[in-house]
């Protein structure tokens, strides 16, 4: 079924329509949307509303977007379940409490302006994001305080606004305002992309997580407006040209680690160089891990793997040519003492 809203109106779509809803809305009265492809497009305000409060909007095997300047609304909790796709072109929004994208096959692909309370990323699905993702239940104005517990911090700075769990995806582009946490899934940070704090993996070890693994996939230059943490079973992976700019924010490392990808072939002799990993960064007091003697994991593209130090990477290493020009001039140099 096609359900397209492109007359200049607001849609409430649900058990009831909104007080001054305009003549010729259409309403639903289930909460299941099933292989329905809904387009909101122009001015137009599209309203999933439900009269009973902790209620579930499920969409099956359907196609939710908002083009050409249209918005949707999720009053109450959305669940993209079962292959469903939920797409927001650049001139258009998104407002929401909370939504899932749960399920393989289930994705949501923002290029405009979505504000939400609370989005999942869960169960193999995927989302991408090329415009701004805003958290609308906002933080205190509360930074990371090294003198207060994980907990206490937690509660001072608000809850998350993005969980990427559970083998989900998520890609940025463009800018997230507020704390996502990664907890077996990947979070993929694309070139000028900007983000704020980010917690990956278990900030314990816990054997029930020992088969999980976090993953934040760094792809150029990228900012952070926020702390990030690094825990157990987590890993931060890098190319070669790649870094995040911290702006002064706290750095925390305990259990996770570095990985870098080498731009060729990797062999015993390939000189590495990189020192780039974070800047303007300050650590946490809690930090055990991060420094010199960090171990980075660098791969080549052959696939064969190497450990190798923050210090020893950020060294300055002969060229090989220098370092053989050099042992010719020390043996011609000896020859000609022994001349002598």
């Amino acid at each position: 079924m096609n359900i397209n809203i492109n007359i200049i109106a607001t849609v409430a779509v649900g058990c009831y329509m909104t007080a001054g809803a305009q003549a010729g809305e259409t309403t639903y009265s289930n909460v299941a949307y099933t292989q329905e492809n809904i387009v909101v497009s122009g001015e137009n305000t599209a309203i999933f509303s439900h009269s009973v409060e902790n209620t579930f909007t499920d969409f099956i095997a359907s196609s939710v977007s908002a083009t050409n300047g249209g918005a949707l609304e999720f009053k109450n909790t959305s669940v993209f379940s079962n292959a469903s796709k939920l797409s927001i072109d650049a001139s258009s929004s998104l407002k929401s409490g909370l939504i899932s994208i749960d399920g393989t096959g289930s994705s949501m692909r923002n290029e405009g302006s979505a504000s939400m309370g609370y989005l999942t990323v869960e169960n193999g699905a995927t989302a991408v994001n090329y415009g701004t993702i805003t958290d609308t239940t906002p933080n205190t104005d509360a930074e990371w305080d090294d003198n207060l517990t994980f907990e206490e911090n937690e509660a001072a700075m608000g809850d998350n606004l993005l969980d990427v769990i559970s083998k989900g995806a998520f890609t940025n582009y463009g800018s997230i305002d507020s704390i996502t946490t990664v907890l077996d899934g990947e979070f993929i940070a694309q070139d000028n992309s900007s983000m704020g704090s980010v917690c990956l993996g278990m900030w314990y070890e816990d054997e029930d997580y020992a088969q999980t693994f976090s993953t934040l996939n760094v792809n150029g230059s990228v900012t952070m407006t926020g702390t990030l943490e690094s825990y157990f079973y987590s890993e931060i992976v890098f190319t070669m040209d790649a870094s995040i700019d911290m702006q002064g924010n706290s750095l925390i490392f305990e259990g996770g680690k570095i990985v870098l990808l080498y731009d060729g072939d990797l062999t015993d002799s390939t000189v590495i160089k990189k020192n780039d990993f974070f800047v303007n960064y300050t650590l946490g007091m809690y930090n055990v891990d991060y420094g010199d003697d960090m171990v980075v994991t660098v791969v080549g593209t052959n696939n064969v793997s190497r450990e190798m130090t923050i210090k020893e990477l950020s060294s300055t290493v002969p060229e090989p040519a220098t370092a053989t020009l050099s042992l010719l001039a020390l043996a011609g140099l000896a020859a000609r003492r022994r001349r002598k």
